[in-house]
């Protein structure tokens, strides 16, 4: 039943969990949870979670202002594989006595989003109370209007939020969403083959590494970079701006420069040394580092794109009280270092040096985990796109990278 978001929104439906407003009986969901959220400490006991959305709860606010409703209940979370520590789930339940349904069945964002998107629009219950996505899906996401607003005083620890991520242009003021986690675009290479430092987008097309390079097939990371490169920016991306960085890659393309374009972990030639050069994602270094410790990683000199997995509420959510309660938790500075030091992603939050270190100095030094903030004022978030702009400028790139 937990293998996917449509097959736990079916036995919602035939258990009549969403009927009503009312989540009862939750013992089912917590039988089947084990499946998917292989990151869960035990068994769960069987719970009744009511409707704690923004109306209910701002009611019982008002009724008593100087008491804020405590988190309880069934608290429903979705995730991608791996984006976790192996006791955030269960630290977090010991703290408050929320009960965690974990799940990781979003693979592909676009694929869990088209899933969801029709019982959204529809209002009923999609299995889930907490999502965390890739920023483009909740630019989408934000654009149909199908999250709930998050206030500032229900997750007071958001002042922690990095300066840099706090205003995207998706969600400004982050009213909808807050980051799980950040990545950046950037060169991975080996000194050793490349003969000198990479540090220029212009590296990828030097003449001495023709037929050597990779670079992403995405359109946001691997034609991002480029564009940075030629002094258009992706926080005010243009058709012009985005087709100048296509004919510059598909000229690369034509003339052997550029071997190939990759995807998500498809680095093998990299670590063999078959290839020089790649355009990857900070969140790879670490497995690409353990198979070749030479290969190295910069963020180039004219910058690169910075990218977040948001934690976002539903509209439809049966709790979203417990929801900002997991928000407020993980950006407790504290706890937040645990999650980085499982996951080894950039942080989002700021002063976290001192956190960090109390656990690992390895990581606190680590460039891609704990930026400079130099390295900060060189990255920039895509401008939020509308579907069709989004499309467009995807069927562009696709010109050349097939």
């Amino acid at each position: 039943m937990a293998g996917s978001p449509t097959t736990r929104r079916d036995f919602l439906r035939r258990t009549a969990l969403a009927a009503g407003g009312v989540v009862a009986g939750a013992s089912g969901l917590a039988a089947c949870a084990g499946k998917t959220g292989p990151n869960r400490a035990g068994p769960t006991s069987p719970v009744a979670t009511t409707n704690t959305t923004r109306p209910a709860r701002r009611a019982a606010q008002n009724a008593s202002l100087d008491t804020p409703e405590a988190p309880s209940g069934l608290l429903r979370i979705a995730n991608r594989p791996g984006s976790i520590g192996p006791d955030t789930v269960r630290t977090y339940e010991l703290a408050t006595g929320v009960t965690v349904d974990y799940y990781e069945d979003i693979v592909d964002d676009a694929t869990w989003v088209a899933s969801v998107d029709h019982d959204l629009a529809q209002h009923d219950d999609i299995g889930s109370d907490l999502d965390i996505l890739g920023d483009a899906a909740v630019s989408q996401l934000i654009g149909a209007g199908r999250l709930a607003g998050l206030g500032a005083s229900d997750v007071p620890n958001r002042t922690h939020l990095r300066r840099e991520l706090a205003n995207p242009g998706y969600d400004p003021k982050r009213h909808r969403s807050l980051p799980w986690v950040a990545g950046m675009a950037g060169l991975a290479y080996d000194p050793a083959l490349t003969g000198r430092p990479v540090t220029a987008v212009g590296d990828l097309f030097d003449p001495a590494f023709k037929g050597r390079v990779t670079m992403l097939a995405d359109l946001r990371d691997g034609l991002g970079m480029v564009m940075l490169g030629q002094g258009n920016s992706p926080a005010h991306a243009t058709l012009a701006g985005v087709t100048q960085a296509v004919e510059t890659v598909g000229q690369a393309r034509l003339a052997g420069q550029v071997a190939r374009f990759t995807g998500n972990a498809d680095f093998a030639d990299l670590v063999s040394g078959a290839m020089v050069m790649a355009q990857v994602r900070s969140g790879d270094m670490a497995a690409l580092r353990a198979a070749n410790p030479a290969l190295q990683f910069v963020v180039p000199a004219a910058g690169s794109t910075l990218f977040t997995r948001d934690m976002v509420v539903p509209d439809t959510t049966q709790n979203q009280v417990a929801a900002e309660s997991w928000m407020n938790w993980i950006y407790d500075r504290a706890n937040y270092a645990r999650l980085v030091l499982a996951v080894q992603a950039t942080v989002v939050l700021s002063d976290m040096t001192a956190h960090l270190a109390a656990i690992s100095p390895t990581l606190a030094a680590d460039p891609i985990v704990n930026p400079p903030a130099a390295t900060w004022a060189r990255l920039a978030v895509w401008a939020a796109l509308d579907p069709r702009t989004e499309a467009r400028y995807g069927a562009v790139y696709r010109q050349v990278t097939g």
